[in-house]
């Protein structure tokens, strides 16, 4: 296995929640629908196999996203706007953390009724490029991500954003997939020596269910030019 870096043309904004969207998060998506299973022990066992994994860190050697940029076109704060209603797994307190500054939780808008559908918005970011650095193999990890559909980040089923085209993946000479100079380039355990930002996160995917640990994290928003990246 080698190292790359995988360089998307941009469609549609990207949702930041807090940490930003990781390659492995993608690849386990792809893998899901080609192998079409939600087992998670299939699904990592098939992952190993073309992106390789840290067994001291308990991670894949995937990096989080980076937002490639031009002189002519920077990364842009959005929106994502979509149908959404809260049913009693968004309401539970485990979706929720409390505030620091008092411990309180936040208040959630219920006017109408819990599950009655509305707007809602979710921060975003559109920029024309989404890279992310991997150690794996490249003919498969290509097939993945150009042959099924996936997008970076959440709801690209449900709001079309992370939408991407124009999938291109290139050598690199060293792997900066999990740190580059001591900086975390994706969650990793905090006793890593990374630095970084702390937060709690599954440490491989599916993150949106996965059990959560106190991790190191990258900055949620990060830019570089793209040729810069290249």
């Amino acid at each position: 296995m080698q190292p790359y870096r995988v360089i998307m043309t941009g469609i549609s904004p990207v949702v930041i929640s807090g940490i930003a969207p990781s390659l492995d998060g993608i690849l386990y998506e792809a893998a899901s629908q080609v192998l079409a299973t939600d087992r998670p022990d299939v699904i990592h066992a098939w992952l190993r196999k073309i992106l390789l994994f840290s067994d001291e860190l308990g991670v894949f050697h995937a990096s989080s996203l980076t937002f490639g940029i031009t002189p002519e076109r920077g990364v842009n704060a959005v929106f994502s706007v979509r149908c959404d209603c809260f049913n009693d797994e968004k309401l539970s307190s485990s979706m929720f953390s409390p505030r620091i500054h008092r411990g309180k939780f936040p208040r959630v808008r219920l006017s109408g009724g819990p599950t009655r559908q509305r707007l809602t918005e979710r921060p975003a970011c559109a920029a024309p490029y989404y890279v992310f650095d991997f150690v794996g193999v490249r003919e498969p990890i290509l097939q993945l991500l150009t042959m099924t559909f996936v997008g970076v980040g959440y709801d690209v089923f449900s709001a079309g954003n992370g939408q991407f085209t124009d999938v291109s993946i290139i050598p690199l000479d060293e792997d900066n997939s999990i740190d580059a100079g001591g900086v975390a380039m994706r969650p990793v355990p905090v006793n890593a020596g990374l630095q970084g930002r702390r937060g709690v996160s599954p440490l491989v995917p599916p993150y949106f269910v996965g059990e959560k640990r106190d991790v190191i994290f990258p900055e949620p928003v990060r830019i570089n030019l793209i040729s810069n990246l290249l």
